[in-house]
């Protein structure tokens, strides 16, 4: 499957298209456009599937609604984000602390700076604050997990596999969807109001080990209790900020967490949107594109009623149509798919 980033312009391979004598060669044309232009999203046979697509909706999700338990879940070393955390807590907390209108909160961290309490009562402030940053940390890596909305596409328009586990084995149906148009539809949340951020395609890297975050973590949880220029650097409690500047942590550190999978989903070929900048400290409300999609293919084993509902929507919509089968002349197991004239 050609999941080259160059499209071909719409325009111009209409033009093209023309030029050619309507029949098979032509809608191999048209096919072969579309493969390299979309990607693909499986949608199972269901009445809240047909009903977005009838409506040019598209709803981002989290990796709480995603079928992978490790999906944007990093991996971090404790004893690495310990030391960093209080060598640079150490330094910084002088200045910063007494700056704080509530010190109450602070107190096991002063019992690390400050000389002169007992050894027993310093161990155990050690032990808390070390208890402390833990707990934050563990807030983070579940706000990425939970907080992250994203829509997950395919690159793979013929795996069998992907029919299976996300068309209802076969009898739902796919939408190919422009990446450009992707990034730049209108988005809105579910109260209708118009969300403005910037989207971008990113595709999923497959390795063997998750993403080492211990680094994204430091810097998270350092600007969390260092910086001085916004007084609720407590993690908990803390409220979404839309801003990049108000995001120092490495953007490019979180779209590695949030884009790495395990290899054995590599099948999937996935692509994912997101928005940008990243923001990971608050649930969002609930957003969708309006978009429609390209083409429309049909599974294999889709119930008549289904096909003759969503043919019509395709008809309503303007998409091209396809239909996909098993093509029994092939040697190879993928789906292949034929326009519906």
């Amino acid at each position: 499957m050609n999941t080259s980033p160059d499209p071909i312009d719409y325009e111009v391979a209409e033009k093209a298209l023309l030029e050619i004598p309507d029949g098979p060669i032509r809608r191999e044309a048209r096919a072969a456009l579309y493969e390299k232009n979309c990607v693909v999203k499986y949608r199972r046979p269901n009445d809240n599937s047909i009903s977005a697509l009838k409506d040019g909706k598209l709803f981002f999700s989290t990796a709480l609604g995603y079928n992978d338990p490790h999906d944007t879940l990093m991996y971090v070393n404790y004893q690495q984000l310990n030391s960093t955390i209080m060598g640079s807590v150490s330094q910084a907390f002088p200045t910063y602390g007494e700056k704080q209108p509530d010190k109450n909160a602070y107190n096991y961290i002063s019992s690390v700076l400050f000389k002169g309490l007992p050894a027993e009562k310093k161990g155990h402030y050690i032990c808390e604050f070390l208890s402390h940053i833990r707990q934050d940390a563990e807030v983070a890596i579940q706000q990425v997990h939970d907080n992250v909305p994203g829509i997950c596409f395919s690159n793979n328009f013929l795996s069998p596999l992907m029919w299976a586990h996300y068309a209802d084995s076969h009898k739902g149906f796919a939408l190919l969807y422009d990446r450009n148009e992707l990034e730049t539809a209108s988005c809105f949340t579910e109260s209708g109001e118009q969300v403005k951020s910037r989207k971008k395609l990113y595709n999923i890297k497959y390795q063997a080990k998750r993403p080492n975050g211990t680094e994204f973590i430091e810097q998270y949880l350092l600007n969390q209790y260092l910086k001085e220029k916004n007084s609720r650097r407590r993690l908990h409690g803390a409220n979404p900020i839309d801003s990049p500047d108000q995001h120092p942590f490495p953007q490019t550190q979180l779209r590695e967490i949030i884009l790495t999978k395990s290899i054995e989903w590599s099948y999937e070929c996935e692509s994912r949107l997101l928005f940008r900048p990243i923001t990971i400290e608050a649930e969002c409300q609930k957003r969708y594109l309006i978009i429609k999609p390209r083409a429309i293919i049909l599974g294999a084993k889709m119930d008549q009623d289904v096909k003759h509902k969503v043919s019509g929507i395709a008809r309503e919509l303007g998409c091209t149509l396809y239909e996909a089968w098993i093509n029994n002349s092939l040697r190879d197991y993928n789906v292949v798919f034929q326009e519906v004239i």
